[in-house]
């Protein structure tokens, strides 16, 4: 793009006339993503207000993509739990490359299928907690338990820490690709990790507390904390569709708490979405 043609835009939205900025910034959204990159950083040196108002243009083509993403995911059944995951991700970080990422949890699968190798004499399960809590030290975020990033497998991934239900999630996915039966139990308040064997035996693992192995009494303890009287159905596994929801309302209850106006506009579009399209409701 010529430097007239950025300089002549950037008089239209200094123009004086709502009418006239309001149509500029209707045109612009067919820019291309590079484009309004490219807009952007040359706008800084002539107009600062007007490159923050391209910049919310650029950021609303962008996210507006991420509901063009979700709405295909959900017409092709995308709908496990690493595609999902690494979806939000990007949506949290649009610079990630979801090649990147997939690559990431490759890895990291291979790594535990030869820690289980090893250690052949224990339950499958068991030993996956043991190699992602244990030895490579995945756990809770407490100091900051409220930060965005442990919403992003992509975060957990390089800080190996993050929120119970995105713990829990990089388990499921781990344990899906070695083709062990790990589900989510979404208690009050807290997300832990059922391993289920061919007998329908359960092993409650708590990914938040580096994996630690807990017993039905544990399950009581942590619904009894946080007000709720324990129910059976409360242990009961759910699936990819309401765990993707709970992360969405997480990431929306703290860009909120941050004040993230912007944020919580555009995580809204993806809650309505994900209500309408797949639990055929809305909040």
């Amino acid at each position: 793009m010529k430097d007239n043609k950025i300089n002549a835009i950037v008089s239209l939205l200094e123009d004086d006339s709502s009418e006239v900025r309001r149509m500029m910034a209707d045109q612009l959204k067919s820019f291309s993503m590079d484009d309004l990159q490219l807009l952007c950083e040359k706008a800084r040196d002539i107009n600062i207000e007007v490159s923050l108002h391209l910049e919310e243009i650029r950021q609303d083509k962008l996210y507006e993509h991420f509901v063009v993403d979700l709405k295909k995911k959900i017409a092709d059944n995308e709908l496990d739990m690493e595609s999902l995951t690494v979806f939000l991700s990007r949506f949290i970080n649009p610079s990630i490359k979801e090649s990147d990422v997939v690559l990431q949890i490759t890895e990291l699968t291979e790594s535990c299928q030869e820690f289980l190798d090893e250690h052949y004499d224990l339950d499958r399960g068991v030993a996956l907690a043991k190699f992602l809590g244990t030895k490579l030290k995945f756990t809770g975020n407490k100091k900051q338990y409220y930060a965005v990033g442990n919403s992003s497998i992509s975060c957990l991934l390089e800080s190996k820490k993050a929120l119970p239900i995105t713990l829990s999630a990089l388990y499921i996915i781990v344990g899906d690709r070695l083709g062990i039966d790990i589900r989510g139990i979404a208690l009050p308040s807290h997300f832990i990790v059922g391993v289920f064997d061919n007998d329908d035996d359960v092993t409650y693992i708590n990914p938040f507390d580096s994996g630690k192995v807990i017993n039905l009494e544990t399950c009581r303890a942590i619904a009894r904390r946080a007000g709720y009287p324990f129910s059976e159905d409360m242990m009961e596994p759910v699936g990819s569709r309401v765990i993707f929801m709970r992360m969405l309302n997480n990431l929306k209850y703290v860009y909120s708490r941050e004040n993230k106006q912007f944020e919580m506009n555009k995580i809204q579009k993806l809650v309505k979405v994900w209500t309408e399209r797949v639990f055929r409701q809305v909040p």
